[in-house]
């Protein structure tokens, strides 16, 4: 959703940085019960399709797949290191 926001806003850079850490493995992040964070999950669903965002329920819960860098590297048109 940021990097969406830079593009609609005429932006054509973006740096991503995680404080120097990559993920390379699978990594899931729980959605918090609350309607900011639900509402913001439905958003990105709706806007990035199921095709894209890999979630699942369990226990009651959301939990979100968090994609590679690998994975939004085919997204990307460049990419500086």
């Amino acid at each position: 959703m940021v990097l969406d926001w830079y593009k609609s806003n005429g932006y054509d850079f973006v740096a991503l940085s995680d404080h120097n850490t990559m993920a390379r493995e699978e990594k899931w992040k729980v959605i918090v019960k609350s309607p900011l964070y639900e509402e913001s999950f439905q958003k990105y669903l709706e806007k990035f399709g199921k095709d894209w965002v890999v979630y699942k329920n369990d226990t009651g819960r959301t939990q979100v797949k968090l994609k590679t860098f690998d994975e939004y590297r085919t997204k990307c048109k460049t990419i500086v290191f």
